[in-house]
């Protein structure tokens, strides 16, 4: 009995310890990019919006992430698949809800494509591979 205790608090500590190491734990801020000043997120006066995909191969997580046009978090995810569409929901500035659409094709790397209102964005990623990382990013008009 005293050993199924120990067994059960170990698994419960192992949780804990594993949820307060990730950067996906607190959702309002996104983990920076890996690899010194490295930037995923457009600061613009347009008040445009950037999505940001950040693929990990020591944990094999694909996030996805949108930033307002002052680099606040709106939305993130750690569900993200490769070749398989997500929807990824958030309000904006305004609370008006908005929904995108992520494709991340095989392996996180400027082709992926990301659609809201209608538009369409594969090209203009701006991308960076500061292994075991990769990441992209590029501002849209949503």
């Amino acid at each position: 009995m005293t050993q199924n205790i120990f067994f059960l608090l170990a698994i419960i500590a192992n949780m804990v310890i594993t949820t307060m190491a990730s950067p996906l734990a607190i959702r309002d801020d996104a983990p920076p990019p890996e690899g010194g000043n490295l930037t995923w997120c457009i600061t613009n006066q347009s008040g445009y919006n950037t999505v940001g995909i950040h693929n990990n191969f020591d944990t094999h997580e694909i996030d996805a992430y949108i930033f307002d046009s002052n680099c606040n978090v709106l939305t993130s995810t750690n569900e993200v698949l490769t070749d398989s569409n997500y929807t990824i929901s958030w309000k904006d500035g305004s609370g008006n809800s908005k929904t995108g659409y992520i494709y991340v094709h095989d392996v996180t790397g400027g082709s992926d494509e990301f659609w809201c209102n209608g538009a369409h964005y594969q090209d203009g990623w701006t991308f960076e591979s500061p292994l075991p990382v990769y990441y992209e990013y590029r501002y849209f008009t949503c």
